[in-house]
């Protein structure tokens, strides 16, 4: 089997990726695929219900289709939200997950650029970030 997230093979066993954490479940499957039922892994099993591309991407591993292609980054979305609650409520807090999640779905959409959501990423980083300042502000001046 291969990692829907990063393409790596995957002993049968395993329930996270070993190279991206990503949780191992359900058939991976991928355009121009091989067949449904081929022999993928090294340990020489069978019927291992895997469907990989016959192309190669540039770390030499497996092409996996992205099921949310040109869908918004969930995390890409939160980002601009916690940084718009942040002028309200706790501007800390919700400034520093802005700017979690702002660099987490930048980095997702490095892998994937397929999805949107690059600009919500961006807006939330830079939201959150004046969050923090305002509310440093703030408390230096009170």
């Amino acid at each position: 089997m291969f990692c829907k997230n990063c393409g790596n093979q995957l002993n049968p066993n395993e329930s996270f990726c070993n190279q991206c954490g990503t949780r191992v479940d359900g058939v991976i499957s991928s355009e121009n695929s091989v067949s449904a039922n081929t022999n993928v892994n090294a340990t020489n099993s069978t019927n291992t219900n895997v469907n990989v591309s016959n192309s190669t991407n540039a770390n030499g591993g497996y092409q996996v289709q992205n099921s949310r292609a040109g869908k918004n980054n969930t995390m890409a979305v939160l980002s601009l939200v916690f940084g718009i609650l942040g002028f309200f409520v706790m501007g800390v807090f919700f400034g520093i997950m802005a700017i979690c999640l702002a660099l987490s779905a930048k980095n997702h959409l490095k892998s994937f650029p397929e999805e949107k959501g690059g600009a919500y990423a961006t807006a939330g980083l830079v939201v959150g970030i004046i969050d923090i300042v305002v509310m440093v502000l703030y408390f230096i001046v009170m």
